[in-house]
């Protein structure tokens, strides 16, 4: 996962699958550059290059929304596939994250 910054947006780059296999790297990143967010408003994540999310990667998604949200920060999802937007929908994810 690779972060940038587009003035209070702070926008994570995922090039991998967010599955049981790369959550955990993927949830400590988040949390260091969370500590990191100064002057950021808005987390999106662009899952424009994720070919697959499996069960663990939806419970990284839920927990990102949540440390975003109790920090005051709004949270969204950008470029997902249609696979990954169809398994959205099967659990309700959108009615809760924004997806764009």
């Amino acid at each position: 996962m690779n972060a940038s910054t587009e003035e209070t947006n702070m926008v994570l780059h995922f090039g991998e699958a967010l599955t049981s296999t790369t959550v955990l790297s993927l949830r400590l990143q988040f949390l260091s550059l969370l500590g990191e967010c100064n002057g950021v408003e808005t987390i999106t994540a662009d899952l424009s290059h994720v070919p697959m999310i499996d069960s663990q990667g939806l419970n990284l998604l839920i927990g990102m929304y949540q440390d975003a949200r109790a920090k005051g920060l709004g949270f969204r999802i950008t470029g997902a596939s249609e696979a990954n937007r169809r398994l959205f929908a099967l659990v309700n994810l959108q009615e809760y994250i924004p997806l764009a």
